[in-house]
């Protein structure tokens, strides 16, 4: 924010025993302030919830036995939300829990409340989050039906969904589910280092609200099966009256081996649907494109590789209808055995932000010669010398055509999809070279019924 000029607060102090007392003061101010953040680090608790646990016979407190003794830990996790408190930490040991999880409590920015899971823990039920503040850690999530339409629905503000597993969600397409659904009310919600696979006729997301973050997730086996009933994404929104879906960051994502679209983004005439922002995600082995209809979209270093085959590109601009890609920018993209690549549907380079500085190629990595626009500063063809293209590892060798051939986009991000800083001239791709590696890409295991060949 701008900073505001604030008058001189300069005082002349009198000398000698008069400032005394305002030393004094001061530092019993310090001692207050030390005091009390040590009371509120002494008040946090830790529970423990066990499916042998006891909802009427005891407190939940953790101890040194409370995991090997069930007289110590709570039966459902319904009862610790309804205990816990800012700061507070339950730890879910393994077993299966079935039933609805509302997470109602709100904890603070300083102490967020804690569910996390202990070992393996399966909820076997649909997960609402309505309090703010509330980190959700380790858990798998598979409910037995559609339920609540979203496997995982995330209101309220400030809560965190990370390193969970969502798979095997029991709805039908006719169901029109989702694995993780961001509702409208909600702002400032993340989901990050979770899987979501083996889902068919399923979304991964439906985003709404604002100042969302979906970041280092793994979606992998999202496959469309019935798409007169449900055409499966792995991201969309759209707009209805009162709705809003802006601010929204997607980064450093995997999404493979899977047969549904990418995404459907669209305005639907709604003027907040917009200002949405792909970055070092790698898309790999995807049945069908991203059709993007959102203003202000920006695809900064990400990878395509062989997706939307089935429509014969990967990236589709649309401004017609209930879309419109007026001022997205795609820079830095790696684009490999697409068909099309970047295709504009009613769109127009005159009406984008930049298109600029994208790799284009064959399978073979020849250079594309079908007469789709490239774009400024384009790479066509040579040889990107990734680690391994068939074992989905996109990080650059020393000889990729992709180094020192991207634009400069530092004053918007600075880091690769491993986390590393780019420094001076960047590459093209996810994944700067020389920088140090988090470790290659795992592969996921594909689906028995891919489209795409």
């Amino acid at each position: 924010m701008p900073s505001t000029l604030q008058p001189s607060l300069t005082r002349h102090q009198p000398t000698g025993c008069a400032s005394r007392p305002l030393r004094a003061l001061r530092r019993h101010a310090i001692v207050s302030a030390v005091a009390l953040l040590a009371a509120g680090a002494a008040s946090a608790a830790s529970y423990h919830v066990r499916t042998d646990g006891s909802d009427s016979s005891c407190n939940g407190s953790a101890n040194a036995a409370a995991s090997s003794a069930p007289n110590c830990a709570f039966q459902t996790i319904g009862k610790s939300v309804s205990t816990a408190a800012a700061g507070d930490t339950v730890n879910i040991q393994a077993g299966t829990f079935s039933g609805t999880t509302s997470f109602t409590k709100s904890g603070t920015a300083a102490a967020p409340i804690t569910f996390k899971a202990a070992g393996s823990a399966v909820i076997r039920g649909n997960v609402f989050t309505s309090g703010n503040y509330i980190v959700l850690d380790g858990l798998t999530i598979s409910p037995p039906s559609a339920g609540g339409y979203g496997a995982v629905t995330l209101s309220g503000q400030n809560n965190v969904l990370k390193n969970c597993l969502l798979t095997n969600y029991g709805a039908s397409a006719g169901d029109q589910a989702t694995a993780i659904i961001f509702e409208n009310s909600g702002a400032y919600n993340t989901v990050e280092g979770c899987t979501i696979r083996d889902l068919n006729d399923i979304d991964a997301f439906h985003v709404n609200g604002h100042d969302q973050t979906i970041r280092n997730n793994v979606v992998t086996n999202l496959n469309q099966v019935n798409y007169a009933l449900n055409h499966t994404d792995f991201i969309q929104t759209w707009g209805w009256a009162g709705s809003h879906s802006y601010n929204i960051l997607v980064e450093g994502n995997l999404v493979t081996n899977s047969t549904a679209q990418l995404g459907n983004t669209e305005t639907d005439g709604i003027a907040d649907q917009r200002d949405w922002t792909f970055r070092n995600n790698v898309f790999a082995n995807v049945g069908a494109a991203l059709f993007s209809g959102l203003p202000g979209t920006r695809y900064y270093n990400n990878v395509f590789y062989k997706v939307g085959r089935a429509q014969g590109y990967a990236l589709s601009l649309y401004t017609q209808l209930n879309y419109s890609s007026v001022g997205d920018e795609v820079v830095n993209n790696v684009f490999i055995d697409n068909g099309e690549d970047v295709h504009f549907q009613s769109a127009s380079l005159s009406q984008m932000g930049r298109f600029s500085n994208n790799y284009y190629a064959n399978a073979d990595f020849s250079a594309k010669t079908n007469g789709e626009q490239l774009g400024s500063s384009a790479v066509n063809g040579g040889n990107p010398a990734f680690v391994s293209v068939s074992g989905f590892d996109f990080h650059p060798l020393s000889n990729s055509v992709l180094i020192n051939r991207g634009a400069d986009l530092s004053t918007l991000f600075t880091t690769d999809k491993d986390g590393n800083t780019r420094t001076g001239v960047w590459d093209i791709g996810a994944f700067e070279y020389g920088a140090s590696s988090s470790g290659a890409i795992t592969r996921p295991a594909a689906p028995l019924n891919l489209i795409v060949k």
